[in-house]
């Protein structure tokens, strides 16, 4: 079971970032399309800090959601320059936050993805300039974290073969 089961656990572990307001928001989210939230803030903290660095800051877009051809709802636009590339650039973070939940919840990735390593290497790709191993490891071993040390392998280390579908059906 996760450590961050509602609103309050949630906005705990994002502290005074521009993301606790909408603590609730993201554990309703979270509730309705059955993913753990520790998955999220894992990833939302790898990528950017919870919305206070890079693209996550300056776009409003704590999970770097590139533009891409699908337009999954209102409130963005995309926003291309040399040093954050194309991404969507948000009206609020409320809408962000949305809009993750639709693009990679609902989307292709998540349901696609068969392991934790799986699902890193198409959000994360080395190709986007991403240290993916290591995107992987801090993910897992936050998430084994939340979980209290229930994914570890057996040898002690942070399995990111862990199965997507455990980890946020026994959120």
């Amino acid at each position: 079971s996760s450590t961050y089961k509602n609103g309050a656990a949630i906005k705990a572990q994002l502290g005074n970032s521009p993301l606790a307001p909408y603590s609730d928001l993201i554990a309703q989210l979270s509730q309705e399309n059955k993913i753990d939230p520790a998955m999220i803030l894992a990833i939302w903290r790898q990528d950017s800090s919870y919305g206070t660095a890079g693209a996550g800051k300056t776009n409003k877009n704590p999970g770097n959601v590139r533009c891409g051809s699908a337009k999954s709802g209102p409130g963005w636009v995309c926003a291309t320059n040399s040093k954050s590339g194309a991404f969507r650039k948000y009206d609020d973070y409320g809408t962000a936050i949305k809009d993750w939940y639709n693009v990679v919840g609902k989307g292709k990735r998540l349901s696609t993805a068969k392991t934790i390593r799986a699902l890193i290497k198409t959000y994360a790709p080395p190709t986007d300039n991403n240290n993916t191993q290591a995107y992987i490891n801090f993910v897992m071993n936050f998430i084994d974290k939340a979980h209290n040390g229930q994914l570890r392998s057996s040898d002690g280390n942070a399995s990111a073969s862990q199965k997507c579908s455990s980890i946020n059906d026994g959120w």
